[in-house]
């Protein structure tokens, strides 16, 4: 047995206290992020949250691998502690399907026009089939017709066949073949839920698509933090989707626009800050998103913004707060939601900047004000005086 299967062999039996205990033993050895995430990626591959019906445990475990290289060592055990929990509570359904890709078969039609015939139909077995046999040809035009569905209409399931697929396709082109096989039958059977699967007229936004990132960060509750991980994934795969499926998705999101609750704005923001005289550094913003402190949180970002600027230093702070939020057993919007917004930070209006930033930290205070925060026997330390 290799170092990683006895942690892999508590996954399998939904054991969270043995699996934690032997994710440290495995730190301690000199395991890296790397390592343990490979490990474990067929079970997030066959994952699906309690909470959330869509591929959010393949989904973060790409997101951790954007930035986890940002932080130390300890804290990123932090992040995969959170991680482990979460994937160790959901239900997993394995099925290793990599030899399974076809050949030798004709088709009297384009594959791609099978696939999507099939996905119309509900007809998982032949979708399954003529997905394999495009990835036979060329996988990225596999991924391409995946991820394309997902733009048709990002009003369906708040976006997440495009938000949830672009992180599966990432992994799926990562993998190559025949490893990829696994997650275009899990992207396959997920986008059979999506209704329509094709463009019959593309669309391009009505207004200048630099105002779209400043509109949305002034968005409130869970459907704004939503679509702004889907427009960060537009932007990450514009390329990679053309031009018109890319203007397509955005006038999509366009037309959403208007249905979001307003809530983040420089006044709302300036009211908090005035209702607070907190000082200190990041280990005090930190503190204060632990304790749910909206205010003093804003008070120490407004002076540490204005003196410091973006910093990535500021980044991270932010983001390793949502280790310690108890909304057990994890929500993966802490790590998607902040990452996607500092990757979509350059895109937004100078003025704006600081908008954006309260918008994740008052997401994080929000769901600690209403929740607490959780202290367990493996964490290291407790952070709040």
């Amino acid at each position: 047995m290799n170092r990683t299967g006895e942690f892999i062999s508590f996954i399998k039996s939904s054991d969270i206290k043995n699996g934690i205990n032997s994710l440290e033993n495995l730190w301690a050895d000199g395991a890296d992020f790397t390592e343990v995430l490979d490990s474990i990626f067929p079970f997030a591959l066959s994952s699906f949250s309690h909470r959330f019906s869509s591929m959010h445990v393949p989904k973060e475990n790409e997101y951790l691998r954007r930035f986890l290289n940002d932080f130390q060592r300890d804290e990123q055990l932090d992040f995969l502690k959170r991680y482990i929990e979460y994937l160790i509570w959901s239900p997993k359904y394995i099925v290793d399907s990599e030899k399974a890709v076809v050949s030798g078969s004709e088709y009297d039609q384009s594959l791609e026009s099978s696939y999507l015939n099939s996905i119309e139909k509900h007809e998982g077995i032949p979708a399954l089939h003529y997905i394999q046999k495009i990835a036979e040809d060329s996988l990225t035009e596999a991924v391409r017709t995946i991820l394309r569905i997902g733009c048709v209409d990002v009003s369906q399931a708040l976006g997440h066949y495009f938000s949830c697929t672009e992180s599966m396709i990432k992994l799926a082109l990562e993998s190559g073949v025949p490893k990829a096989a696994n997650h275009l039958f899990a992207a396959t059977l997920y986008m059979m839920q999506s209704s329509p699967v094709r463009v019959s007229k593309f669309e391009t936004p009505e207004k200048d698509i630099d105002e779209i990132p400043s509109r949305l960060i002034r968005k409130a509750g869970f459907y704004g933090y939503h679509y702004m991980i889907l427009f960060n994934g537009l932007e990450n795969q514009k390329e990679f989707l053309g031009d018109e499926y890319y203007l397509h998705g955005l006038r999509g999101l366009e037309k959403v626009l208007p249905s979001l609750s307003d809530g983040m704005s420089h006044d709302y923001f300036k009211k908090l800050i005035n209702n607070s005289s907190s000082e200190g550094d990041l280990t005090s913003l930190k503190q204060s998103i632990w304790k749910g402190d909206k205010n003093n949180a804003f008070s120490i970002l407004s002076r540490y913004y204005e003196n410091e600027g973006v910093t990535s230093e500021l980044k991270n702070s932010i983001l390793h707060s949502y280790t310690l939020i108890d909304d057990h057993p994890h929500d993966p919007h802490y790590v998607t939601i902040p990452r996607s917004l500092f990757e979509l930070i350059e895109k937004i209006n100078p003025d704006d900047i600081i908008l954006a930033l309260a918008h994740t930290v008052e997401f994080a205070c929000d769901r600690i004000s209403s929740r607490g925060v959780i202290y367990k026997q493996y964490r290291s330390t407790n952070p709040v005086n």
